[in-house]
C-alpha cells in the first residue's frame, strides 16, 4: 500500500491494477463510432498499431502474444489512424512523465518521489491530487483522470496550456517535455521496462478519487503566467491607473528595432490565434509591454512614469483584440515590471507561447529551423504532386538548379535540396572571365 500516512483512504495509492483494467479504464467508456487508440513496442525500432475502442481485447490478446517488453499506448482517442495532434478527439486522463532519475533526486526510490511530491504540492492542493501514479521502472507518471468529452480546437489548448503549467512546476524532479503532445505514448502496467538492460516490471497503483472535469483541473492549478514569474523572478508593480485611457501612445520606432519586431510579431500571434489567448494573456502584454520599454530605455532606467502610462495604453489597446479580455484591474497588477529589461531569443518565444511550426511560418522572427521548414514546404509546392526523383529526373540537375537561383534559392538551399555539394552550385553561377 502506497502513502500509508495519509488519512483519507480514498486518496491513498493502494489499488494496483493490471494490464488489462488499466487499458479499459482509459479507453472502454468512449462512445464515438471513429475512435482509436494506439499500442506501440520498441525493441530497437518503434512498432505502432491502431486499434478501435471496441477491439481493447484484440489489443490486450496482442500484447499478451509479444514478449511484454517495452510495451506503450496513448493517453488520447483519435478520431482515425493517425496519431497526431489533429485526430485528437478525445483525453481519457492527462499523463505527466517524471524522469527524476535525472535531477537531483536521482538517488530517491519512487515512494520517496511521491511522499515528496505529497508534501510540496498535492496535500496543499496546489496541484490536484492525481488520480493513480506508475512506477515506469525507472521514472514516475502521474496520471489525471478525465471525464470524457469531445476535444475540440478550445479543449485541446487549455490541455496544453494545463500541461505547461504541470510541466513548469514539476521542472526539477525531471518533468519530460515530450508529455506535453496530446498524442504521445507511455508505458502500460504490468510489462517490462528493459532500456538500461534490466527487465523492470512497470505498476500503476490508483485511489478512489472522481474523474476530473478539464475546466475544474484548470481552475484549480496557477495560472501559467504566475508560474513564469515565479520562475523567472519576474517582479510585477502596480500601474497607476492613467487619468485618460486614451492618451497618445508614442508610435513604434520607424528604424524596425528588433524591439519593435517582436512587438509586431506578438501582436500577429495574437492575429493568427483570432484572440484565442486565454492562459497567455498577460504574458503577451507583459511581453509587449517589456520590449516598448526596451524602445525607450533611457526612459526607462531613468524611471519615467509616463513612459509606463505609455506602455499600459497599449496594453489596453491589445486586450481588445483577445477574445476574452483580461479585466483593468489584471492588466494593471500583472504586466509592469519597473526593474529590469528581459531579452528573449526567438526560441524562448516560441517556447513561451507554445507557437506550433504552422503558426511560426506565418511569423516575422524566423529560426534555422523555420526556414528549412519553409524551403521544405516551397519545394513541395514547386514539385506538385511528383517525387523529388521524379521532379529532379526531368531536367538537368544544373538547369534546375539555376530554376531555382531565379526564384530567389540561396546556394546553400539549392544545394540540400538537389544533392550536391554548395561549390559545385557557386560554380554554375560564377562568372568566365
Amino acid at each position: 500500500m502506497l502513502n500509508k500516512q495519509l488519512k483519507h483512504v480514498e486518496e491513498a495509492f493502494v489499488f494496483e491494477v493490471d494490464l488489462i483494467s488499466y487499458l479499459k479504464k482509459l479507453f472502454a467508456y468512449s462512445k464515438q463510432k471513429n475512435a482509436y487508440f494506439f499500442i506501440c513496442r520498441n525493441d530497437g525500432k518503434w512498432e505502432q498499431r491502431s486499434y478501435r475502442v471496441q477491439e481493447i481485447n484484440k489489443a490486450i490478446q496482442d500484447i499478451f502474444a509479444s514478449p511484454m517488453e517495452n510495451i506503450y499506448c496513448s493517453a488520447s482517442v483519435h478520431s482515425n489512424r493517425q496519431r497526431v495532434e489533429e485526430s485528437v478527439s478525445q483525453i481519457p486522463a492527462l499523463i505527466l512523465d517524471l524522469d527524476y532519475y535525472k535531477t537531483k533526486y536521482k538517488d530517491y526510490g519512487f515512494e520517496k518521489i511521491l511522499e515528496i511530491l505529497e508534501k510540496k504540492y498535492f496535500n496543499n492542493d496546489k496541484i490536484p491530487r492525481p488520480n493513480a501514479v506508475t512506477n515506469s521502472g525507472g521514472g514516475m507518471y502521474l496520471i489525471w483522470c478525465f471525464k470524457y468529452q469531445p476535444a475540440n480546437l478550445g479543449v485541446l489548448k487549455k490541455r496544453k496550456v494545463v500541461m505547461k503549467i504541470l510541466f513548469e512546476m514539476l521542472k526539477e524532479f525531471g518533468a519530460d517535455a515530450k508529455s506535453l503532445d496530446a498524442p504521445h505514448v507511455f508505458r502500460i502496467p504490468y510489462t517490462y521496462n528493459t532500456k538500461n538492460g534490466e527487465r523492470k516490471l512497470v505498476r500503476t497503483y490508483f485511489n478512489e478519487l472522481p474523474n476530473y472535469t478539464l475546466a475544474d483541473f484548470a481552475r484549480r492549478l496557477p495560472s501559467l503566467w504566475d508560474v513564469w514569474k515565479k520562475e523567472k523572478k519576474i517582479k510585477i508593480e502596480k500601474d497607476k491607473k492613467p487619468k485618460n485611457k486614451s492618451a497618445k501612445i508614442y508610435s513604434l520606432d520607424p528604424e524596425k528595432t528588433l524591439a519593435y519586431d517582436y512587438i509586431q510579431t506578438a501582436q500577429k500571434l495574437i492575429e493568427i490565434r483570432n484572440g484565442d489567448c486565454e492562459g497567455y494573456r498577460e504574458m503577451f502584454l507583459f511581453f509587449i509591454r517589456n520590449y516598448y520599454h526596451w524602445m525607450h530605455k533611457d526612459r526607462f532606467y531613468a524611471g519615467d512614469e509616463t513612459l509606463f502610462e505609455e506602455s499600459l495604453n497599449l496594453a489596453y489597446e491589445i486586450n481588445k483584440k483577445f477574445k476574452k479580455p483580461l479585466s483593468d484591474e489584471e492588466i494593471e497588477s500583472q504586466t509592469l515590471n519597473k526593474s529590469k529589461l528581459y531579452r528573449f531569443k526567438v526560441e524562448t518565444f516560441y517556447d513561451w507561447f507554445d507557437v506550433e511550426m504552422e503558426e511560426r511560418l506565418q511569423l516575422k522572427l524566423k529560426t534555422k529551423e523555420v526556414k528549412k521548414e519553409k524551403s521544405k514546404l516551397q519545394m513541395r509546392k514547386l514539385r506538385g504532386s511528383v517525387s523529388r526523383e521524379e521532379y529532379l529526373a526531368k531536367v538537368s540537375v544544373k538547369d534546375k538548379g539555376i530554376e531555382l537561383k531565379e526564384k530567389g534559392y540561396k546556394y546553400k538551399e539549392i544545394a540540400e535540396e538537389l544533392g550536391v555539394s554548395i561549390d559545385t552550385v557557386k560554380g554554375w553561377f560564377r562568372k568566365k572571365k
